[in-house]
């Protein structure tokens, strides 16, 4: 979870709409199957930010609720 919000905190204020593909985006416990579409663009298998840190804040949330997330 942290290095998602890691990742999220590095491309914040950027204007691209996947993640590059040198970049190391956990999808583990952070994006749920059914999602996986969705977050993956099948063409390039990039990740697409909008939905992926959508994910993140969802599996936040639940972290939260299970008080899991630690800072």
């Amino acid at each position: 979870m942290m290095d998602a919000l890691d990742l999220l905190k590095r491309y914040d204020g950027s204007d691209t709409d996947f993640y590059a593909a040198a970049e190391a985006v956990p999808l583990e416990h952070v994006v749920p199957d059914d999602w996986r579409d969705a977050v993956l663009n099948p063409d390039s298998g990039l990740v697409e930010r909008i939905p992926y840190e959508l994910c993140v804040l969802v599996a936040l949330r639940k972290a939260i609720r299970r008080r899991e997330a630690r800072g």
